[in-house]
């Protein structure tokens, strides 16, 4: 069953839709409250009205994402605010909670469920012990919703803190050498200073911030920028260590030690001690080879204060971005623009295409006159062995004026209906390539682009394969934090397979596949900076574990630990002005992500070992894998541990041997890609 996807909803219609699906499934849970608890009547009921209920709501959000209307776009956040927040009331209910807790208490019951069934319960039971359902004194419930609104209110200062902190820096033209001429199209001046000269306005819009520091050649400049960017919301240190301190209050009145031990639970890590074995196991990999790509740098840095006459008096954070930079130019950019006129945007797409079609033994096949919410996107019906598994929508020069690059997202779940019948997923692929006024001229793409769009596309692939028997678990949300990006980026790893880009590009003139050489010096080029890179995230990893997991007794604030770890860590000391870095970093103030940071870097462990694994064999694209892969990693969503999964796709635990060969690191005999 493919029911028709409606994309012309306005914004009164997106609230009231809203509106009542919290009726609704208000209602049933006052009925199921009071009934008699089995699965049959607690558990499937409302598991089978989230099923539509999720279909809606995934619809509503996407469309906020791609209109150009403010009122539509306003309306979908604020129906995701009420959704959010009733879900939250709903998880926290003592009377629904006993009703779970009697269903999942009831082995003889639980014994006769199929294994996603069981999940089910499971995972009903523990979000609601996790919101504190299961808290009988009626003051501990209150605290637990005073805790929750201030960690509530402290987040929304933190980033309101961070939007509406903008500071300015005023430069001559002279200090900004090394700039692109863009960076200066439309560039706001105003006269400052004692010589009164004309001075150029610096922002610290993250924009105006990165440029500058890959390009900005004098010291003095990157040094003035990196200060006032990173002292800026210094307020917001105080609000982070409130929080740190609520947040392991809130852990202990649940019944956890720590909020790293809650935060964790649900994830593959299941506590911060296997999170933090894989970080330290990384940490010390990574600083033999981070100690070499300092070195490089360095050398850089050294070589440029000789040709000035310059003392050098060392190499700091606010450097490596532009050395880092200025040494991948150097490397990569001759290729990079020969690399372009073999990846031409709408060729390129169809290739993905028909790779992935390859990859997974499916058939795909353009659909006419099929409503969407432009009239040139592209939609594809996917079907195997005859039978019809999902579509795909491809929107490649999105005008909504909002959103990443390219990014894909989930436009229905597929679940198994109450009459028998399948209700199948639907995906989309947007992306905002500017379309060009000449139609004859070719939509060129930069590798980065061609590697973000097999991602996506193969995460639109991961929507449509998925096969669960519940809405509930074909969502991207219900997969554990640190597996959410692992099928994406296992995938996304084919843009680097010398084999795969030439499968992929065909250049805009002669039709010639990218050569084998060319290919290959830009996939070599790859490991260039990345264990510097990665020791940074190490470092962010382990102080978000740090500050979840302590016990309390630390007399370190929070910016003071994080000054001493990032100096043993990440090898590039900040200099010998303070910073309050920590004040602007959103994701350890968000309450999804805190304690939780590292789960980003594992999933490019576990993606780099699932293709190293299983899709090169000798050195020859794999492409037999795709079944394993589908059946193991994608079918199953969140329906089966996703651990569990991996282990089978693999044939034995997970390593980071993989991802550390990737970079650069000897791992003796382990697979490469």
């Amino acid at each position: 069953m493919a029911t028709a996807l409606q994309f012309d909803v306005d914004a009164n219609e997106i609230l009231v839709r809203s509106i009542n699906m919290i009726a609704k499934e208000r209602l049933l849970l006052d009925q199921i409250a009071t009934a008699p608890p089995s699965f049959a009547e607690t558990i499937k009921p409302l598991t089978e009205l989230r099923n539509v209920h999720m279909s809606e709501f995934a619809l509503i959000q996407f469309l906020g994402s791609i209109t150009a209307s403010q009122a539509v776009h306003a309306a979908s956040l604020e129906a995701e605010k009420m959704i959010k927040e009733f879900n939250a009331e709903s998880l926290a209910r003592s009377d629904v909670f006993q009703a779970v807790q009697a269903v999942a208490s009831n082995d003889d019951e639980l014994e006769l469920l199929c294994i996603e069934d069981r999940r089910l319960v499971e995972q009903m039971e523990l979000e609601s012990r996790r919101h504190g359902a299961h808290l009988d004194d009626s003051s501990a419930k209150q605290q637990m919703q005073t805790l929750t609104a201030r960690l509530a209110e402290l987040e929304q200062l933190f980033q309101q803190n961070i939007r509406e902190t903008r500071a300015r820096v005023l430069f001559t033209r002279g200090e900004l050498a090394g700039l692109p001429p863009s960076f200066f199209r439309a560039r706001e001046e105003c006269r400052g200073g004692d010589d009164d000269d004309v001075k150029l306005v610096v922002t610290t819009d993250l924009g105006d911030y990165l440029t500058l520091m890959q390009h900005a050649r004098l010291e003095a400049t990157r040094r003035a920028m990196f200060l006032v960017h990173n002292t800026r919301c210094r307020g917001n240190v105080a609000l982070l260590e409130e929080a740190v301190g609520l947040r392991r209050e809130k852990a202990r009145l649940l019944g956890f030690h720590t909020h790293a031990e809650y935060a964790l639970l649900p994830l593959m890590a299941r506590g911060p001690h296997a999170a933090h074995a894989m970080l330290s196991e990384l940490r010390t990999r990574l600083a033999e080879l981070g100690t070499g790509e300092l070195e490089q740098l360095e050398q850089l840095k050294q070589a440029d204060m000789q040709a000035m006459g310059r003392v050098y008096e060392g190499f700091f954070e606010a450097d490596r971005s532009y050395y880092a930079a200025r040494q991948l130019r150097q490397t990569r950019r001759a290729d990079d623009d020969e690399c372009r006129g073999y990846f031409e945007l709408a060729p390129v797409v169809q290739q993905i295409l028909a790779l992935f079609q390859e990859l997974f033994a499916v058939s795909l096949a353009k659909q006419e006159g099929v409503c969407a919410w432009r009239p040139d996107v592209d939609v594809y019906e996917v079907r195997e062995a005859g039978v019809l598994t999902g579509h795909i929508y491809v929107d490649l020069h999105c005008t909504a004026p909002r959103g990443p690059r390219v990014v894909a997202a989930c436009l229905r779940p597929g679940y198994d209906c109450s009459d028998g019948t399948r209700q199948v997923p639907a995906a989309a692929l947007v992306a905002r390539f500017a379309r060009p006024a000449d139609s004859s001229v070719p939509v060129l793409l930069a590798h980065a682009d061609v590697e973000a769009l097999v991602r996506e596309l193969g995460r639109a692939f991961q929507h449509v394969l998925c096969a669960t028997k519940w809405a509930q678990f074909h969502s991207s949300r219900a997969l554990e934090q640190d597996f959410v990006h692992v099928p994406a980026q296992t995938l996304a790893r084919l843009a680097w397979n010398v084999e795969a880009l030439q499968r992929i590009s065909a250049h805009h003139r002669t039709g010639e596949p990218i050569p084998a050489a060319l290919a290959g010096r830009l996939v070599a080029a790859r490991p260039q900076g990345a264990a510097l890179d990665h020791l940074r995230q190490v470092f962010l990893s382990l102080y978000d574990l740090a500050i979840h997991n302590a016990d309390g007794e630390s007399h370190d604030s929070v910016d003071e630990l994080f000054d001493t770890m990032n100096a043993s860590i990440s090898l590039v000391p900040a200099g010998a002005t303070r910073t309050f870095v920590v004040a602007r970093l959103g994701q350890l103030m968000s309450e999804r992500l805190a304690a939780r940071y590292f789960a980003f870097l594992a999933a490019q462990v576990y993606s780099a070992d699932l293709f190293a694994a299983r899709f090169v064999k000798d050195g020859k694209l794999a492409l037999d894998a795709g079944a394993a892969f589908r059946k193991h990693v994608l079918r199953l969503g969140g329906s089966e541990d996703s651990m569990d999964g991996m282990c089978a796709f693999l044939g034995r635990q997970p390593s980071c041997d993989a991802f550390l060969a990737s970079v650069g690191a000897d791992c003796g005999s382990a697979a490469t890609e």
